[in-house]
């Protein structure tokens, strides 16, 4: 008896509640901005980036309450900036002449191009045209390319002569432009993100839901966001050092990607995202509940 005096008094408790208007929403959201890996390795900074992403996924509105969860898509094209090097060796030439090879790179950049598959999961809320999103997204790395450039200028420093042999190309003594290319792989990411922004047209200010006409299905919005991951996502594979010159071959140098290098292992990388996203959301029929119902039946 107790319990059917309970109830009752639980469903008037929260009448107000259930009958706040919900609603649930199919979007589908792009976003472009600035990317960049931050690393532990001395010798990288990161440079100019650039990322897209395009997501679908469902978000669900009661109140001032958003909740939502999708798939992206997400591409980034990052550069980290390397310092100038100089690596020397002792090594005789054909003649038997020992000399002090130099070689010097400057000019470093490698570039890395990747596609990552997240799933975001964020909460938030708003008010009038204002909201805010938080929460934070797992990814899975599906494709990554890396492209190492340098400039480097040899010299060889010999034992019996005063000056060093310098702008001899037939000598393997010169400037040179470097290329290489290479398959990079990261891991499992997860990132804690943030969005803030407004939704275009007029809005009920106490409510936060549109009032363009009185049956609105599709809705605008726009906003600022930033993701900063929180596991490191360099897999440690090694190639070799950053700029290997065989040694038997002086004249012909190697550059290894800095994240497939002896001087990254076991440092840690982890991605930053941040830019402007534009976000499309098309209200599924919504069925409301008869709260009425509910109450004769007890």
């Amino acid at each position: 008896m107790r319990f059917k005096k309970i109830i009752p008094a639980l469903f008037v408790t929260f009448l107000p509640w259930m009958g706040m208007q919900a609603g649930g929403y199919i979007y589908m959201s792009g976003a472009l901005g600035y990317a960049a890996h931050f690393d532990e390795i001395d010798q990288s900074k990161p440079a100019f980036g650039l990322g897209g992403a395009y997501g679908v996924g469902f978000e669900i509105h009661s109140g001032h309450f958003l909740g939502d969860i999708g798939l992206e898509a997400q591409y980034a094209y990052t550069t980290n900036k390397i310092e100038n090097q100089e690596v020397t060796f002792r090594m005789n030439d054909t003649e038997g002449d020992a000399f002090t090879y130099i070689g010097r790179f400057s000019d470093r950049k490698d570039r890395s191009h990747e596609v990552n598959l997240k799933i975001p999961l964020m909460l938030g809320a708003q008010f009038g045209k204002f909201y805010f999103l938080a929460g934070g997204r797992v990814g899975l790395n599906v494709l990554g390319k890396g492209k190492s450039t340098a400039d480097l200028y040899s010299m060889g420093d010999y034992d019996r002569f005063i000056d060093p042999f310098e702008r001899m190309p037939n000598h393997g003594y010169s400037g040179q432009s470097l290329t290489s290319k290479s398959d990079l792989s990261y891991n499992l990411s997860a990132a804690v993100c943030a969005e803030i922004g407004l939704e275009l047209g007029e809005t009920r200010s106490h409510t936060g839901f549109s009032l363009i006409h009185k049956n609105r299905t599709t809705r605008y919005r726009v906003g600022l966001f930033a993701e900063y991951g929180v596991l490191n996502v360099h897999n440690n594979e090694v190639k070799g050092n950053m700029t290997d010159v065989t040694v038997s071959e002086y004249m012909r140098a190697q550059l290894n990607h800095v994240y497939l290098s002896t001087e990254a292992y076991k440092k840690s990388v982890v991605p930053f995202f941040a830019g402007v996203r534009f976000t499309m959301l098309f209200q599924l029929k919504e069925r409301r509940r008869c709260v009425v119902c509910d109450l004769k039946e007890m």
